[in-house]
């Protein structure tokens, strides 16, 4: 926890942006010992400070002050904004904010104010439209120590559904694409994935680990089947920082340190396993790097791109101007020579027309089924994108990366198995 706290510490707060902005959501706190010693202090003194005398009104400060900082606990490691609205029409009977999260108008915007007033929160950054506009708030440093605790107490309720249909959408009078999304409901309940996903997530919660949600499948709205387009395996601790600061491996499981078996290059891997029926080098990418005297993260950045979307004029597009910070730029004469190169090793791959959803469905198989196995072994995992976490005890590392090596080669319908490399703190 510290040492996570210290990773997080290295990365600056991201810009004051919708895109590093999450909306507020409905948190649980753990009951356990620390909770005296940990979150008690903090409601009694926000709950003190707002200085309500009906008891009514202490219980709705007190209520709104505890939901806020399990929020803003999440934004300390992630450095992103909190955004909420201050609109009292947003607080009306209906609403998500008074609905789903039981919040009234007056006691959320006076736990806010008290909080910039008490140095808690940086001053709040108007004029950001999520569902209605929303004020986005971060933590002072003086708080973020206070809340570095409550990443193992901060939990969301394992209660279905645990599968949900996505979509963009451009609303009306708002610029840019909010992402939405709804459950899948037209599925029984003894359907093989819902069935996998309860007994997983009812294993998970059990479990202590940062940032603790249950797994989520999510799938493309509008492709169909849907079951073969996109489905993502999907849980809050992916949101932690991992390339410029190790801020998600320097977490716990269980109060154990961490290690994530990745597989390597798995897309590129994955497509050249089903369309060319080959096994590819271990790093596929240097190669092409190498001839053209650019670097490995170039041609990977270009080649991850172009398998994941349908669209070649998009994809240069969109490699030229990266919406994620850390992303590299790359020219569109450089995307173009990597490409030609890619296709000369890979003929048999289909580039730029869209593997991406397809990929993204296989890869969420194999994490859950390799989940499951090592459930078996009652032996705690997570998956996090195409690599799975899982506590740094002995035989831990070994047994996980057999059994996801097995499952990737079942999957794939393969002789051979993948590369993985083990990241670690």
């Amino acid at each position: 926890m510290d040492a996570a706290y210290q990773e997080a510490k290295k990365l600056a707060r991201k810009a004051p942006e919708r895109r590093n902005a999450r909306y507020v959501q409905y948190q649980t706190l753990r009951h356990i010992g620390e909770y005296k010693t940990t979150v008690t202090p903090l409601l009694d003194e926000i709950t003190g400070a707002v200085n309500r005398l009906r008891e009514a009104d202490k219980k709705a400060v007190r209520g709104a002050a505890r939901l806020l900082l399990s929020n803003l606990a999440q934004c300390v490691f992630t450095r992103d904004w909190l955004a909420i609205s201050r609109k009292k029409s947003a607080y009306t009977k209906g609403g998500y904010l008074r609905d789903s999260l039981y919040l009234s108008h007056g006691a959320t915007t006076a736990v806010l104010d008290k909080m910039v007033e008490m140095g808690w929160l940086e001053p709040p950054v108007t004029g950001n439209s999520f569902s209605g506009n929303a004020t986005m708030y971060a933590p002072t440093p003086e708080l973020e120590q206070m809340l570095v605790r409550w990443v193992y107490l901060v939990e969301k309720p394992f209660k279905p559904p645990f599968m949900f249909k996505t979509w963009d959408e451009v609303q009306e009078g708002k610029r840019g694409k909010i992402r939405l999304r709804e459950p899948v409901q037209d599925l029984p309940d003894d359907h093989p994935e819902i069935a996998r996903l309860a007994t997983l997530n009812d294993y998970l919660s059990q479990q202590t680990y940062a940032l603790k949600a249950p797994i989520n499948l999510l799938f493309r709205k509008h492709e169909k089947p849907f079951f073969l387009n996109g489905g993502r395996v999907y849980t809050d601790i992916q949101r932690l920082p991992a390339r410029r600061a190790k801020v998600r491996l320097n977490t716990l499981i269980n109060g154990s340190p961490v290690v994530e078996i990745d597989l390597k290059a798995n897309h590129l891997r994955m497509a050249a396993a089903i369309f060319q029926k080959e096994e590819i080098a271990p790093d596929p990418y240097i190669n092409i790097a190498n001839r053209l005297g650019v670097t490995r993260n170039q041609v990977k950045l270009v080649i991850n791109r172009s398998i994941g979307s349908g669209n070649a004029g998009r994809n240069e597009w969109g490699a030229a101007h990266p919406d994620d910070d850390d992303e590299e730029a790359i020219p569109t004469p450089l995307f173009r020579a990597v490409m030609e190169h890619a296709k000369q090793t890979y003929p048999l791959i289909p580039f730029n027309e869209g593997l991406g959803l397809k990929l993204q469905s296989l890869e969420g198989a194999i994490m859950m089924k390799t989940m499951e196995r090592l459930m078996k072994l009652n032996m705690v995992s997570l998956p996090i994108h195409d690599a799975i976490m899982v506590p740094d005890r002995r035989l831990s590392r070994a047994t996980a990366e057999d059994t996801l090596k097995d499952v990737w080669a079942e999957e794939l319908n393969t002789t051979f198995k993948p590369h993985t490399e083990i990241k670690e703190p």
